[in-house]
């Protein structure tokens, strides 16, 4: 967690080299609505980061790491 800059960082968990999409949603009763916020690839590792600065304090978000 960033609090100077109000963001967020952590990691996601892949196949190296496979493309990922980072989504969030702001409600997870059904049916849920997820948005892409970003697409990334897996490093060497299988890691994959998301670093969202977008973060509103008087709202939730909930994230998803997801195999197109």
């Amino acid at each position: 967690i960033h609090p100077m800059r109000g963001g967020i960082q952590f990691p996601g968990v892949g196949i190296a080299g496979d493309t990922y999409w980072i989504q969030t949603a702001t409600d997870l009763h059904p049916p849920v609505a997820w948005l892409t916020v970003a697409t990334n690839v897996a490093d060497t590792n299988g890691l994959v980061l998301l670093n969202d600065i977008n973060i509103n304090a008087s709202s939730q978000r909930f994230y998803r790491l997801v195999s197109p």
